[in-house]
C-alpha cells in the first residue's frame, strides 16, 4: 500500500509532467505563430516587391508605348478590372517593354448576348519573328473569355497630353446612354465600359436628349493624344446633322490644334472631312449587327471593341 507521502510525490509528478507538456505546447504554438508572421512579413515585402515592379512596369508601358496613364487606371479599376487582361512581354536584361496584347470581356446581363475581344496586339519589330506574338497570345487564350480569338494589329493608342474637365451625369441619363449603346452594339451591355470612358478626366463628351421624347439620339467623346491629335472614340448620332453637331461641340474646346481648326472650318461649311485611315474590326462565330448608318467613330481602336 501506497503511503500518504508517496501519493503526494506521485501527484506532484503528474502535475509537473502536465505542466511541462503544456508549457511545450504552449512554447510550440508560439513558435507556430510567430513562424506565421515571418511567413507573413516575407509575402508583404513580397508582393509590395511585386507590386512595385508591376507599377514600374506599367509605366514603362505608358512611357513607351503611348498608353493612356487614366485608361490603364480605369482599365485595372473595379469597373473593369474582373473582365479585363492586359499581357505584356519585357526584355529581363534592359526591363524594355517589347509587346503585348489586350483582351475585354462583356458579360451576359438580363440575356444580353456576351462578347470577347482583343486588341492592340504589337510587338517591336526587332522582336518579331521569334514566336513571342504566339507567346503572347498563348498566355491570352489561357482565359476561358478569351479563347479562340484571332491575331490583328491595330493602329497604336496615342498618349495624353492635356485634360478637360467634364460635369457630372446623372444615374436617370446614364441609364439612357446604355439603352442607346445597346441598339447601337445589337444588345451587348457594356454599361461599365462605357461610363468609364465617357468619363476620363482627360475626355470632352457631348450627350444629345430628345426634348420631346427625352431619350438619347447620339453621344460622342473626344481625347488628346500625342503631339496635339485627337482621338474621337465613340460618336453614335440619329443622323449626320446630330453627329456633325456633336463632333463640333466636342472639338470646340481643342481651338490651340490646327488641325482642329481645320475640321471645325470645315464642319461650319457643311464640307466633307478627309479621310485619313480606317481600321477593319475582325470577328469570331457570328458578326455584331450594327446599325452602321448612326456610327460615325469607333469606340477604340486600342481594343477594336465597337
Amino acid at each position: 500500500m501506497s503511503s500518504p507521502e508517496n501519493a503526494e510525490t506521485i501527484d506532484n509528478d503528474d502535475y509537473a509532467l502536465r505542466r511541462q507538456r503544456n508549457n511545450a505546447s504552449v512554447n510550440k504554438t508560439r513558435q507556430k505563430k510567430r513562424q506565421e508572421e515571418i511567413t507573413t512579413q516575407k509575402r508583404v515585402q513580397q508582393l509590395k516587391a511585386e507590386n512595385s515592379k508591376l507599377e514600374r512596369k506599367l509605366e514603362l508601358c505608358k512611357e513607351s508605348w503611348n498608353f493612356s496613364k487614366k485608361w490603364i487606371t480605369t482599365a485595372t479599376s473595379k469597373v473593369l478590372a474582373e473582365n479585363y487582361c492586359f499581357v505584356v512581354a519585357f526584355n529581363k536584361e534592359t526591363d524594355e517593354l517589347v509587346g503585348g496584347v489586350c483582351g475585354a470581356h462583356y458579360l451576359s446581363k438580363e440575356g444580353s448576348p456576351a462578347m470577347s475581344s482583343v486588341g492592340d496586339f504589337f510587338l517591336l519589330p526587332e522582336y518579331r519573328n521569334l514566336g513571342l506574338g504566339l507567346l503572347l497570345f498563348d498566355r491570352l487564350q489561357k482565359k476561358d473569355k478569351f479563347h479562340g480569338q484571332g491575331q490583328h494589329y491595330p493602329q497604336r493608342q496615342p498618349c495624353v497630353r492635356n485634360t478637360a474637365k467634364k460635369r457630372e451625369i446623372s444615374e436617370s441619363v446614364w441609364t439612357k446612354v446604355f439603352e442607346y449603346d445597346r441598339q447601337i452594339y445589337g444588345g451587348i451591355r457594356r454599361d461599365g465600359y462605357i461610363s468609364s470612358v465617357l468619363s476620363l478626366e482627360n475626355s470632352v463628351g457631348q450627350i444629345v436628349l430628345d426634348t420631346i421624347t427625352n431619350k438619347v439620339v447620339g453621344f460622342g467623346c473626344v481625347r488628346e493624344a500625342i503631339e496635339g491629335s485627337l482621338l474621337v472614340s465613340p460618336c453614335y448620332a440619329d443622323s449626320d446633322e446630330l453627329a456633325r453637331e456633336i463632333l463640333y461641340q466636342m472639338l470646340s474646346p481643342f481651338t490651340h490644334s490646327l488641325a482642329t481648326k481645320q475640321v471645325l472650318k470645315e464642319l461650319n461649311q457643311g464640307q466633307e472631312a478627309t479621310r485619313e485611315s480606317f481600321a477593319y474590326v475582325n470577328f469570331t462565330k457570328y458578326v455584331v449587327k450594327t446599325p452602321v448608318e448612326k456610327v460615325f467613330a469607333i469606340t477604340d481602336l486600342v481594343m477594336h471593341i465597337a
